[in-house]
């Protein structure tokens, strides 16, 4: 979680401490899922990047086009994320099952084929420059914001706030 809010802070400085708090995680959240098959390690990840998704969705207006140009550039590594983690769980789902099905075995083996699949695909985009290396070199280089991000952010919170409960409603 972000730090605790610095009294008058400006509301791009707080969307970037959240921002920031979550790709700090990244390289060791990516490294891991590089590293193993464990499902934990892509769950973690896509955790980490629904986070990073959330804050620019709700905070884009006060980051700097650096930072929340890359919604959809991330929207597509948690949907390649999501691929495998559905794997994850109908492969973990299909075991506990134990069904006495001869053709039963030929499916786990289908679907843990399909899963290595995904995984190949997502080290193939987790391996090359992404967003995640881009989120990472826009927040080291504090972008520059617009004066609105200015703000203070205790001004612009009740206003944030009605907008995600109206659009929720």
């Amino acid at each position: 979680m972000a730090k605790a809010q610095k009294t008058g802070q400006s509301i791009a400085a707080a969307a970037l401490d959240i921002i920031s708090a979550e790709a700090a995680k990244a390289p060791d959240l990516k490294a891991a899922v590089l590293a193993t098959d464990e499902p934990e390690a892509v769950h973690n990840l896509r955790v980490s990047i629904r986070r990073i998704r959330s804050a620019i969705r709700a905070l884009g207006p006060y980051l700097a086009p650096a930072v929340s140009g890359l919604d959809e550039p991330f929207h597509k590594l948690f949907e390649e994320l999501g691929r495998v983690r559905d794997l994850d769980i109908t492969c973990g789902v299909w075991k506990l099952l134990d069904t006495p099905d001869p053709g039963g075995s030929e499916v786990l083996d289908h679907l843990q084929a399909a899963r290595a699949s995904a995984k190949l695909l997502l080290t193939v985009s987790l391996a090359k420059d992404g967003p995640l290396d881009a989120l990472d070199q826009a927040v080291r280089e504090k972008p520059v914001v617009t004066p609105a991000a200015l703000k203070p952010t205790l001004g612009v919170a009740p206003d944030l706030v009605k907008a995600a409960y109206d659009s929720a409603h």
